[in-house]
């Protein structure tokens, strides 16, 4: 797996790495995760696709909350019958708490 990063960061490659990397979301009191996937195209021998999404998350410590938007696009890998994320390619921004609950209240049904 690869994890690409913003900006000229090196990307995160290796289940373990990206784990750790992703850490931080695993001591958070809540963390919240809504996407809707615009399209997804599969290779005509089923074993490859990619799927193109918006996302949004909260990430809430405390009296702390962040919340991201973005959009990202997913590799997909056929592996033992079960399709594996092989690379994540995204963006996100961090946008103020109340003008996510007031457009995309829905996430709060998602829960990671």
């Amino acid at each position: 797996m690869i994890f690409a990063t913003p900006g000229h960061h090196q990307s995160v490659k290796g289940k373990d790495t990206v784990r750790k990397r992703l850490e931080g979301l695993y001591t958070a009191d809540k963390v919240l995760y809504h996407w809707d996937v615009d399209y997804v195209d599969v290779s005509d021998d089923y074993t490859m696709a990619y799927s193109y999404s918006m996302f949004t998350y909260k990430v809430i410590k405390g009296k702390d909350k962040k919340v991201y938007i973005g959009k990202d696009c997913n590799v997909w890998k056929l592996e033992y019958g079960e399709y594996k994320v092989v690379m994540q390619i995204g963006n996100r921004i961090e946008t103020s708490f109340d003008s996510e609950k007031r457009s995309l209240g829905k996430i709060d049904r998602v829960r990671l």
